[in-house]
């Protein structure tokens, strides 16, 4: 569901835990991988509430 792969070369050297990500600040080349249930049960720890999330 994200074709960013598409546009940029995937680089290990800036891939980061999810946690790591959800801490950015500002724009970097850093990134994440994660499935749809890892995502969702990072919302419900840090208790997001929102009626949509756009990703």
């Amino acid at each position: 569901w994200c074709d960013t792969k598409q546009t940029w070369d995937v680089d290990n050297v800036y891939k980061v835990s999810l946690d790591d990500t959800v801490e950015k600040k500002a724009d970097s080349d850093h990134w994440a991988e994660a499935t749809a249930e890892q995502v969702l049960a990072l919302f419900k720890e840090r208790g997001y509430n929102a009626k949509h999330v756009v990703i």
